[in-house]
């Protein structure tokens, strides 16, 4: 997931920079993505938590993570779908 992110916001930089809507548009495709992919982790994550596989005090502290990560895949959506729509 991070990785995806790092992709999509050096995407959405690379395509403000060169007003490239293709670019923008594969942004969209991978916020997507990230999206799917928080969903699943979050997931797998509450299923370790009632199996005891993970501590309660972790829980907090990755869906954080998880929810700050996705946020960055919506400001790349942001700044992509402002170069689809020309603002």
């Amino acid at each position: 997931m991070f990785e995806k992110c790092i992709l999509a916001f050096s995407l959405a930089i690379e395509a403000i920079s060169k007003n490239d809507k293709n670019l923008a548009k594969r942004v969209l495709e991978i916020e997507e993505e990230i999206n799917k992919l928080e969903r699943k982790l979050q997931e797998e994550h509450y299923k370790r938590l009632k199996e005891g596989i993970c501590k309660p005090e972790a829980g907090p502290l990755y869906l954080e993570i998880l929810a700050n990560l996705e946020r960055v895949g919506n400001h790349s959506e942001n700044i992509a779908s402002g170069i689809i729509m020309g603002i």
